[in-house]
């Protein structure tokens, strides 16, 4: 250690000085302490034989942050050599993929917005040493969206691979990101894009602000919650469905949800009801609306403050249009009709007085 600190002071400046110095704790192996008298001891050379560099790098950061004991797991470590062995398969199916020059999708944006999300996080863990969260965010978070991604477009035969660009741009920042964690498996998927250079030598990827896109991630994720929903009544009930219908909020609800959380901090709910109820719209409405306007403020009161702001930033989301957008989504997921309309909707069909029950960021749901 003393040697350590001299070399970095007589060869390095100053600012390439070590930051700090950690001294790890026990190795665990599946939860029990290594030792010799319990032979549950596996040599560095027989770990890196048997699962891959990698893998054995990724198994020791991927179970404890700094100052915690790392806990190898052998099957984890076999699961970590899949999931780089999957990553390197998508590089070369990327690699004779035909990239053509196309608008961005509204799902693209999405993906593109998480990738951004994941930069900040991975950054931001990165620069605190929290190399765990790290790993966690690169690789399985990603992993996730990318899942639900393919899921959302589904098969699209005949028609090319017009996403190509972005799933490329995807792969690439996640070479970048995973050189640190496994830089075997970065610098060959690196190699397969066919970009110049070591990925170890290639810039830290930088957050690009312009994809941010709350709304499009609140869209997908009112359309993924959406769904769940209806697989829940679905498991419940046991319906084999033939159709299934959406509503979306009608428009004083939303009136009323975003003035909740603009007054729910700092406001008290007497005035906040005097204020809503003195839409001609609302107050016209009733009851309903004034044990609506009840409800949604003491919700607003608990929600988070970050999650506050953000909805109070996107407004009103086009709950309808969104549903609509992926009215074929899930009519392959469910496997029956789907019909959209919003709960004020002239002309829509509600027999069972479902509508009503439509709030925002949950749209009502009628199974059939």
């Amino acid at each position: 250690l003393t040697f350590y600190v001299f070399h970095h002071a007589i060869l390095y400046p100053s600012s390439l000085w070590p930051k700090g110095v950690v001294a790890n704790g026990f190795v665990l192996m599946e939860g029990t302490k290594m030792s010799k008298s319990m032979q549950n001891i596996t040599p560095l050379r027989d770990g890196v034989a048997k699962y891959g560099a990698d893998p054995v790098r990724i198994g020791v950061m991927a179970t404890a942050e700094l100052g915690q004991d790392t806990d190898f797991s052998e099957t984890l470590a076999s699961a970590i050599g899949e999931r780089l062995v999957g990553l390197l398969g998508q590089a070369r199916r990327l690699r004779r993929v035909r990239v053509r020059t196309r608008a961005l999708s509204e799902l693209d944006r999405w993906l593109l917005s998480r990738l951004n999300r994941v930069v900040v996080e991975a950054t931001s863990a990165m620069e605190r040493l929290r190399v765990r969260e790290a790993i966690n965010k690169v690789l399985y978070q990603l992993d996730n969206d990318l899942a639900w991604y393919q899921r959302r477009r589904g098969q699209r035969k005949g028609k090319g691979d017009s996403n190509g660009a972005v799933l490329r741009r995807v792969m690439e920042v996640r070479a970048r990101l995973l050189a640190p964690m496994a830089p075997h498996t970065a610098e060959e998927i690196w190699s397969v894009l066919g970009q110049k250079g070591l990925v170890s030598i290639a810039k830290w990827p930088k957050a690009d602000e312009k994809l941010n896109n709350p709304v499009v991630e609140q869209a997908e994720s009112l359309i993924g919650g959406t769904l769940e929903d209806t697989r829940e009544i679905l498991k419940a009930t046991a319906i084999m469905p033939k159709q299934v219908r959406f509503y979306s909020a009608a428009g004083w609800k939303w009136r009323v949800y975003l003035k909740a959380l603009e007054t729910a901090i700092g406001g008290d709910q007497g005035g906040f009801l005097r204020t809503v109820m003195g839409d001609s719209e609302v107050r016209g409405v009733g009851k309903q609306a004034a044990d609506y306007a009840a409800k949604v403020f003491q919700q607003a009161r608990q929600m988070g403050e970050e999650q506050r702001k953000a909805r109070l930033g996107m407004g009103v989301l086009k709950e309808k249009e969104i549903l609509t957008g992926a009215v074929d989504f899930f009519r392959r997921e469910l496997k029956a009709e789907v019909r959209v309309w919003a709960e004020d909707e002239e002309g829509r069909v509600d027999s069972k007085g479902r509508a009503r029950l439509a709030e925002p960021y949950r749209p009502a749901i009628f199974v059939e």
